[in-house]
């Protein structure tokens, strides 16, 4: 695979979450120092790609299509719901929590050996170098991005959902006067009399 090959993975990689899954979380209650190791590989690999900027420049586009979709959903909503729960969202939402979502994509479908050598690759391209991947980790790469992103495209978007239900919840329970709509119901037609 040439150089624009390599950096056109690279770019798929780093932009397939944008589409919006969260990986199966290990329930184990201690990781092990292999588990431990793999996870900071992972970390890293994302530091390298500068994940936690990309995600960081998306929130705002992400909260503003929840809002929109609000809006769109439930048209009648009082405005004070939408401002507070764009507000709470804002506030609620941690960057490192999607950043555990795509790193738990990472942990299952890499190992530490070529989460370091997706790590090398990253930081030759950042310094123009051309990098040295090796030829089974490029077939990886391509037979297995369809699948990661798909993942993190659902991981994410889970993670959303459930941020914007919480929110949801916490304001109907705090301000319940937001739930009345705007919009009055129709008035049901009169019967006409008898002649």
């Amino acid at each position: 695979m040439n150089r624009i090959g390599i950096f056109i993975c690279a770019l798929v990689l780093v932009f397939g979450f944008s589409l919006g899954a969260q990986g199966a979380q290990s329930t184990a209650a201690a990781p092990t120092v292999a588990a431990t190791a793999l996870r900071q590989k992972a970390m890293n690999l994302l530091e390298e790609m500068g994940t936690r900027k990309i995600l960081e420049q998306n929130i705002e586009a992400m909260i503003e299509n929840g809002r929109e979709k609000l809006v769109q959903e439930h048209p009648g909503l009082d405005q004070a719901f939408v401002d507070e729960w764009s507000r709470r969202m804002h506030e609620r939402v941690n960057i490192d929590d999607f950043l555990n979502v795509v790193v738990s994509i990472y942990e299952q479908h890499f190992s530490a050996d070529e989460l370091d050598a997706l790590s090398r690759m990253y930081r030759d391209l950042a310094q123009n170098k051309t990098p040295q991947v090796p030829e089974a980790l490029r077939q990886k790469l391509n037979d297995e991005i369809p699948d990661i992103q798909a993942e993190m495209g659902a991981g994410l978007m889970q993670l959303s959902e459930k941020i914007g239900g919480e929110v949801t919840q916490s304001i109907a329970a705090d301000h319940p006067e937001y739930l009345r709509t705007t919009q009055q119901p129709a008035e049901a037609p009169k019967d006409q009399p008898q002649k």
